[in-house]
């Protein structure tokens, strides 16, 4: 799951929110990552690195270890979500 199914899903919800609807840029979204971590005590470890551009959904890169992908998933609502409509039925899904 951490390796495979969550990275490939959330690749997805990035694609659609920042190529297709153009809601936030992958690089505001590596930013808004980074200001988070800097502000977490819990997790500081396991910090996702900056994203590259995704060029086509179900791939993100860079690879990520499984407590990576586990620390995104579970942070990434705290640190997009106040830019993300809350109507959005990609981002309902996450």
């Amino acid at each position: 799951m951490l390796e495979g199914i969550i990275p490939a899903e959330l690749s997805c919800i990035l694609f659609h929110l920042c190529r297709e609807y153009q809601t936030i840029s992958v690089i505001e979204v590596s930013a808004r990552i980074g200001s988070l971590w800097r502000v977490i005590n819990v997790d500081k470890c396991n910090k996702p690195p900056d994203l590259n551009p995704i060029e086509k959904p179900g791939r993100l890169y860079p690879s990520m270890k499984a407590v990576q992908s586990w620390a995104l998933l579970r942070y990434l609502p705290l640190a997009i979500g106040d830019m993300v409509s809350a109507s959005d039925l990609h981002w309902q899904f996450l």
